[in-house]
């Protein structure tokens, strides 16, 4: 039988406790965290980075789409329309795999500007690798 010192079970123990802790962080602190960093970005760049969040998250949802996507860019190439309610654009980039494909939007914000209360899109053709470079878009 091995008998570790009080250090090293205090600091298995401690080990133990944080690995819990960071594993148990709830969607909503998440969605906490994203609002905290978004509110001090000036409001047109907060309004695209609002709606590429919602974007990944409706793009999650679409089963046209394997595997999942990782990475939804708004402003591929062009800058969107950006009101005080609103973002929307045709040149919307989704990463699925190795793949980006083409898609069009509609992102609609609360009265702060702070949160998508609605992303409606239609997904296009894939983006040729040729052209990645010029959109902005990576590996």
């Amino acid at each position: 039988m091995q008998i570790k010192s009080s250090w090293q079970r205090r600091g298995a123990g401690l080990f133990v406790s944080a690995a819990v802790a960071l594993t148990a962080v709830p969607a909503a602190s998440a969605q906490k965290a994203a609002a905290d960093w978004t509110s001090k970005l000036e409001p047109r760049t907060r309004a695209m980075q609002v709606c590429s969040l919602a974007g990944l998250t409706a793009f999650g949802k679409d089963k046209k789409l394997k595997p999942r996507p990782d990475r939804v860019v708004v402003n591929a190439g062009t800058t969107p329309n950006i009101d005080a309610k609103s973002v929307s654009g045709s040149t919307g980039g989704v990463r699925s795999g190795q793949k980006w494909y083409a898609f069009s939007f509609k992102c609609t914000l609360n009265e702060a500007g702070t949160k998508a209360t609605a992303f409606t899109y239609e997904l296009g053709k894939e983006i040729p690798k040729a052209q990645w470079d010029k959109l902005g878009l990576w590996q």
